[in-house]
């Protein structure tokens, strides 16, 4: 215990590591413990998938970083994952099925519905509806595209990102910050005006406009197209209309 409070002295008013300070509230000398960073920090980067604990990644998804104060100190952690949730649509899982019929009462549905923030849902890129699959569609062996082909084409996209991103000290969509992404993202004429119409009819708020610019971008890189046209900001519309 004395070790570790000796570290203390160390660190500077703000560090950036991958450790947290706590203070030690038992200890009578008082003290600071050290201790790797929770799961987020641990995870640098990765695929998460926190179940129904979306507390905290509101917090951490704007600044990718967590930030610690414990007394006279602030610890600085990152906190970059790929966020990936699943739920379903009402307690009992059927709203919206053709065959069986959704039990839950309206009241049931509004509480659920609100476990999910506004501001977290808002922070979301891509919501998608996932419906249960006919039986004589699981019967039809259909062959798809291929996980080779998938991956190339995410290469060549990331690829397309960091030579075009590197001027605004970014290296991916996702990393732009508002003002490089006016000057980069390449909108064409009849884009800007779908989305600046999309911004009036769907009330999207300054968050949820930059990140349909990010996806639309994203969605012509992946097509391999240097322009981001009307279909590619239609596509990264329908992806929101969900939220």
């Amino acid at each position: 215990m004395a070790g570790l409070a000796a570290l203390a002295p160390a660190f500077a008013q703000t560090v950036d590591t991958g450790l947290e300070v706590r203070v030690n509230p038992v200890s009578p000398r008082g003290g600071v413990l050290l201790y790797p960073g929770g799961e987020y920090s641990r995870q640098q980067p990765t695929l998460l998938y926190p179940g129904e604990r979306s507390g905290p990644i509101r917090l951490q998804m704007p600044t990718q970083r967590r930030s610690v104060a414990r007394a006279a100190r602030s610890v600085r952690f990152p906190a970059r994952f790929v966020l990936v949730g699943a739920t379903n649509p009402c307690p009992c899982g059927y709203r919206g099925d053709a065959a069986r019929p959704c039990r839950c009462t309206p009241l049931q549905l509004e509480r659920y519905q609100s476990r999910l923030s506004g501001p977290l849902r808002d922070r979301l890129d891509l919501t998608v509806e996932v419906p249960a699959v006919p039986p004589d569609v699981l019967s039809v062996a259909e062959p798809g595209e291929s996980s080779a082909a998938v991956r190339s084409r995410v290469v060549a996209a990331r690829h397309a990102q960091l030579a075009r991103n590197q001027a605004y000290m970014a290296t991916t969509n996702a990393t732009l910050t508002p003002s490089a992404l006016a000057r980069g993202s390449g909108l064409d004429g009849r884009a800007s005006q779908l989305l600046s119409h999309a911004v009036q009819r769907l009330h999207l708020t300054a968050r949820g406009y930059d990140r349909v610019r990010k996806v639309a971008r994203t969605i012509a890189d992946l097509a391999g197209s240097h322009a981001v046209s009307a279909d590619h900001v239609g596509e990264a519309l329908q992806f929101r209309l969900s939220n």
